[in-house]
């Protein structure tokens, strides 16, 4: 029995440690972005389909497993896939959020621009013409 709670006791430690990279490092839109003039949020999928596609990976594995004489082990690849999987789609969801919320940035910002053809034009600064610093010499003849 005891064996038994170590071997889940250590399950489920390795099913927290390395899943949820999505969940720790990609971050959506903060609170109150409606409101803001700028504000940063993750904009790339790449973490989030990396994790998914691990998690594949390790579903697979404890299925593969799931005939063999460790079941414990199979279940452990499994739910460690699975958790990877569901860190995945939570990120997928942040970046989602993000990319709608930096677009909506993007129309707030442009709106306060001045449109094209009602732009007023700034006159050019006067320069004076610039004098010589040498002052030319006269013409001499022999």
């Amino acid at each position: 029995m005891r064996r038994r709670v170590n071997r889940f006791g250590l399950s489920a430690l390795l099913m927290l440690v390395p899943t949820g990279c999505s969940l720790a490092f990609v971050k959506g839109p903060p609170q109150g972005h409606e409101q803001m003039n700028e504000f940063s949020c993750t904009e790339s999928r790449g973490l989030p389909i990396f994790e998914g596609l691990w998690g594949g990976v390790f579903i697979a594995a404890g299925a593969s497993m799931s005939g063999e004489d460790a079941p414990g082990y199979a279940w452990t690849a499994a739910g460690l896939g699975a958790s990877m999987v569901i860190s995945s789609v939570v990120g997928i969801v942040r970046v989602d959020a993000c990319r709608a919320a930096l677009e909506e940035l993007r129309q707030r910002s442009s709106d306060r621009l001045p449109r094209s053809g009602t732009e007023t034009r700034v006159p050019r600064p006067h320069r004076p013409k610039a004098t010589p610093a040498i002052p030319a010499a006269p013409n001499s003849t022999p």
